[in-house]
């Protein structure tokens, strides 16, 4: 593969994607201790994230689609039509929204006071949607499309 080439281009981004994936699913293992209000294993929590982001991967390994997870209603993060279109942007939209909504269904099922709750819905807030695949240019179609003009 010559270096500059789109093919190379869209196997580094693939490769950054991978990163961002496996960071993601060390984050979920490792999940928040116990002593934080967190249960130390949410077994069936961790299973379904697991079991999908799985399924999401193999179906883009073998060249299938699977839709496991959509944005919300209104969502413009995922406007542009490679989010639906594209098969390597549409696995990433959905593994982002898989982690986001397994941190979600984690911070709902610790045992925490109300305000420490609202604190940890507000802190995993603020992280999932700084990890937002659209903000980055690398993964944001959009952003390498107005690039190449």
């Amino acid at each position: 593969m010559q270096q500059g080439s789109p093919d190379a281009l869209f196997a580094a981004i693939a490769e950054s994607g991978n990163e961002v994936t496996q960071g993601w699913m060390r984050l979920m293992a490792g999940a928040p201790a116990a002593a934080a209000g967190f249960p130390l294993s949410n077994t069936s929590l961790q299973r379904d994230y697991f079991e999908k982001q799985a399924k999401l991967w193999t179906a883009l390994a073998s060249g299938k689609r699977e839709t496991l997870a959509s944005p919300e209603p209104g969502d413009r993060r995922f406007a542009a039509k490679e989010w639906r279109d594209n098969a390597y942007y549409d696995y990433l939209k959905q593994s982002y929204l898989l982690a986001a909504r397994y941190l979600e269904a984690l911070v709902e099922s610790a045992e925490l006071e109300p305000k420490a709750k609202e604190r940890a819905r507000f802190a995993a807030r603020q992280w999932i949607d700084a990890m937002c695949p659209a903000n980055f240019p690398a993964t944001n179609p959009e952003a390498l499309r107005a690039a190449s003009r």
